[in-house]
């Protein structure tokens, strides 16, 4: 799989979820060899991240703006979930560590005119997919002041279950339109989740500009902001996102943000299960990123060539 490698150091932020492969012995040996493999991964990550954290600290060099992506708040076996515990430490250590939470309207208003300097550093909090579970943080988020960015699926009843790599429950009308009134912000993550890189230019205006159509006569409101289903896009993607008329579009790219960022490759730092509340300041350090960046960098290079 060209995409283990990168799914291992968990660079990407979307990605398929780890089956559950209990149907034979040697698809278990498999499993398990994977995730060995993934732990060993996950423990060289977290002391090169703590390491070169360590640096910044030092340095007192910090970023002042960044964007997180979750998925799914929830307990269970999704790779792509983070435990409401283990959340609820997360947006409680970035609070205490002196971030303060953008509104997405703040966050366009900064990026199209802010200026250099920041008093404090800044957070946006966005998820991706639209899982239903995600509800259960709701309160604690208004209790504190944050009002995320939620991308959803426009076409609920052809979403790719493959390559979303989850059977999980979406988010109803009903429900994406309570989150609306409770300040979140609604985007958009395509039509059905499906795979960019093997579609062509009809399939890929209906999941860019066919979801924001559907989106906003099914809710009733604007459809400002787009997500790229497992970070992937490219020229011809990134006009069609232009074009539909969104405002801002998010990638899984790693890099800093400054009030002069590309509006449609908007860097955001993945948090997945793998991420513990010890390592959590660490994955979103300036020389972290830059690590990150350089790994991301190599493993496509060595894709490209295979």
């Amino acid at each position: 799989n060209k995409k283990t490698n990168l799914q291992t150091w968990e660079i990407s932020a979307s990605s398929k979820q780890l089956r559950d492969s209990n149907e034979n012995p040697k698809e278990r040996k498999t499993e398990m060899s994977f995730l060995l493999k993934l732990s060993r991964t996950v423990f060289l990550r977290k002391t090169i991240y703590g390491l070169l954290a360590l640096i910044d600290k030092v340095f007192s060099r910090q970023e002042q703006v960044i964007v997180l992506c979750y998925h799914s708040i929830g307990e269970g076996d999704f790779y792509f979930s983070t435990s409401q515990a283990e959340f609820k430490k997360q947006i409680d250590l970035l609070i205490k560590k002196g971030y303060d939470s953008l509104s997405p309207t703040d966050f366009q208003s900064w990026l199209e005119n802010g200026a250099e300097k920041l008093s404090t550093p800044k957070f946006l909090l966005t998820f991706d997919d639209g899982y239903r579970d995600v509800l259960a943080i709701k309160d604690f988020l208004r209790e504190k002041g944050i009002k995320p960015i939620m991308f959803v699926l426009s076409d609920e009843e052809k979403v790719s279950k493959e390559e979303l790599g989850a059977e999980k429950s979406l988010l109803s009308k009903e429900e994406i339109l309570e989150l609306k009134k409770n300040g979140w912000e609604i985007g958009s993550h395509g039509a059905t989740h499906g795979d960019f890189e093997k579609m062509g230019r009809g399939e890929l205006e209906n999941e860019i500009a066919g979801s924001k159509k559907k989106l906003e006569e099914k809710l009733g409101f604007a459809i400002d902001y787009f997500a790229y289903p497992k970070g992937v896009y490219d020229k011809t993607i990134l006009d069609l996102v232009a074009s539909a008329g969104y405002k801002l579009a998010f990638s899984m790219d790693d890099g800093s943000i400054f009030f002069q960022t590309n509006r449609y490759t908007i860097p955001r730092i993945g948090i997945n299960k793998s991420h513990s509340s010890g390592e959590f300041l660490a994955v979103f350090s300036l020389t972290v990123i830059k690590f990150r960046v350089i790994i991301k960098k190599i493993f496509y290079l060595i894709k490209s060539e295979k």
